[in-house]
């Protein structure tokens, strides 16, 4: 009874100890950051001015920090705690059977191919680097590889292990760091005034935003917005898109209402 008790113990130890060591590395393996995408002219960027040129070589002289993680980025933060550089991730490949099952058997939502998510994620990357940078608070985007552009940067994972990053390699995003929506309101809460200059802020986003013709089909308030001192910025753009009836002063202001009244708003 002792020895199958001990198999037991053995082997569900031994099933257990994966979910253990994915918790306490959060997932992370430079191995999810390789891409095997062929560069497309449509992800090319402008060539940085001098003067971000000079930030952009300036801030990877420092490690970076792992911070958190999403479900399409690995999110590390510089060591002077000025910036975000975002890593995509490499999309986890579902065997067809367990898809089927999932969707035939469970009924889940049919979610669209790995290659159509990159597509209309880089294209809104795109969208907020070359139309609202300033809204997104976007220093550098880097959708293609490349040979020799950038350096070889210091990056440590969750176990406190350093790694090696060729960033010519991988394709990624650099934001100056905010502060979380939530928590900027929440400090504000006992001043009404500062509590209306956010307010202000956030509205203004969303009006000059929408005033571009970008939509954002994640509504989400609360963890997709933050702010640089007093100023809001829209740091997740990954759903971005570009609408047309925007054009439309009536359009515009639905889709600031969308987001207005989740913030318990009104202009």
């Amino acid at each position: 009874m002792k020895k199958w008790f001990l198999l037991v113990l053995l082997v569900g130890s031994s099933l257990a100890f994966p979910t253990f060591f994915h918790q306490w590395t959060k997932g992370f393996r430079v191995s999810k950051l390789a891409s095997d995408l062929p560069n497309r002219p449509a992800w090319d960027i402008a060539p940085p001015s001098e003067e971000k040129k000079r930030e952009i070589e300036t801030l990877f002289q420092q490690p970076f920090c792992y911070l958190s993680h999403g479900a399409q980025t690995f999110v590390f933060t510089s060591k002077d705690g000025q910036y975000i550089l975002k890593i995509f991730r490499q999309n986890r490949w579902i065997h067809p059977w367990r898809k089927a099952f999932r969707e035939n058997v469970l009924c889940r939502k049919k979610h669209l191919s790995p290659e159509r998510k990159i597509e209309r994620l880089f294209f809104a990357c795109k969208v907020a680097y070359d139309r609202a940078s300033d809204l997104t608070g976007l220093v550098y985007v880097h959708l293609n590889g490349s040979i020799g552009e950038l350096p070889t940067i210091k990056v440590r994972d969750p176990l406190g292990r350093s790694h090696s990053i060729d960033l010519n390699r991988y394709r990624f995003v650099v934001q100056y760091r905010a502060r979380p929506q939530l928590e900027e309101v929440r400090a504000a809460s006992g001043n009404p005034e500062r509590l209306k200059l956010l307010t202000r802020s956030f509205l203004q986003l969303l009006e000059e935003r929408t005033r571009r013709g970008i939509a954002n089909s994640d509504t989400k308030v609360h963890t997709n917005f933050g702010f640089l001192g007093d100023r809001a910025i829209e740091w997740d753009f990954g759903n971005y898109w570009l609408n047309e009836e925007l054009a439309d002063s009536a359009k515009r202001q639905e889709e600031i209402e969308r987001f207005a009244l989740k913030l318990g708003t009104t202009r």
